[in-house]
């Protein structure tokens, strides 16, 4: 036991965390979290990580309520406490399948776009509010972005996408 407590003192030594928590935007590919995440494994970190995916105003209020270390984030509300470093950006598609009846209109309208359903990703912060919704009547939150490209491609309604 004492040579345990021994070797995972050298190891915070070292500069390893015993635990790390990162909230990540369901818009950002996992790619390089997870690339990150097998470094760690592969160089033998000692840290406990867990991933939590949240979308919207979520992942700031979910990094918050949870105190996590870090958020990996497309919208935020800048904070003197935060540190931010700039990613790449993510650009947005509004999408409906071709089959849809907003497809075959050129430029849609906003009232166009409100007689139809939208389709968005369920923001788990307090206001529960997407900023980037129309204002359609008839509105599904789905739980992530690959049950919001079924839904958009099987024709249910329209919905921005990451391209």
């Amino acid at each position: 036991r004492a040579r345990e407590v021994e070797a995972l003192a050298k190891q915070f030594r070292e500069g390893w965390e015993a635990r790390l928590q990162l909230i990540v935007d369901g818009i950002v590919p996992l790619d390089a979290v997870l690339s990150a995440l097998k470094e760690l494994a592969d160089q033998g970190a000692p840290t406990r990580v867990q991933v939590k995916v949240e979308f919207l105003r979520g992942v700031q209020h979910r990094f918050e309520t949870d105190e996590a270390d870090l958020m990996i984030v497309k919208d935020y509300k800048d904070s003197a406490a935060l540190v931010k470093e700039p990613l790449a950006e993510i650009d947005s598609i509004l999408c409906v399948a071709s089959s849809h009846p907003l497809a075959r209109l050129k430029n849609a309208t906003l009232a166009e776009l409100q007689q139809h359903t939208e389709v968005t990703v369920q923001d788990s912060s307090e206001s529960g509010n997407d900023v980037h919704m129309f204002g359609s009547e008839r509105v599904f939150f789905l739980e992530g972005f690959h049950a919001k490209k079924q839904a958009l491609m099987m024709g249910l309604g329209y919905g921005w996408m990451p391209s």
